[in-house]
Parts: C-alpha cells; sequence; structure tokens
C-alpha cells in the first residue's frame, strides 16, 4: 500500500478551534504509514529523521529525496 501526502503552511490551521496534537509516532502506528519521503532540501526535517535511527530507516536515497522506513 502507498500513501503519498503533501502537507503546505497555512493559516487556517490557527482558526481550527477543534485542532488537537498528538504524539507523531502514535499518529505515524494508527495511520499505518511504512514508508515516508523527504526531500532533502528542507534540512531540518531531514536531519530529524536520519538520526532518529530508532524510529526510522533510511531504506532509499538519491540527490534530492529519501524514503524512510517507519519502524
Amino acid at each position: 500500500r502507498i500513501r503519498i501526502s503533501i502537507e503546505t503552511p497555512t493559516d487556517d490551521a490557527d482558526k481550527a478551534p477543534g485542532l488537537h496534537f498528538y504524539d507523531s509516532y502514535d499518529l505515524l502506528k494508527e495511520l499505518q504509514i511504512d514508508y515516508i519521503i523527504l526531500n532533502k532540501g528542507r534540512a531540518n526535517e531531514f536531519q530529524r529523521f536520519l538520526y532518529d535511527k530508532e524510529h526510522f530507516t533510511e531504506e532509499y536515497q538519491n540527490q534530492s529525496i529519501s524514503i524512510f522506513k517507519v519502524s
């Protein structure tokens, strides 16, 4: 199963009174997400995944992207 999600910042989140935040690891498990693709140009996000060996394993990379398997 492949699921692709593209998210961009929005001001709408500030106006949503019912917005809740969850532990991201629990959310990944609940949504049954197996892989995450990251743009290497987004250095902060890329580094977080790269150094979190407990939760993510880099499965593929090229000059632009990396694909991480969720542990």
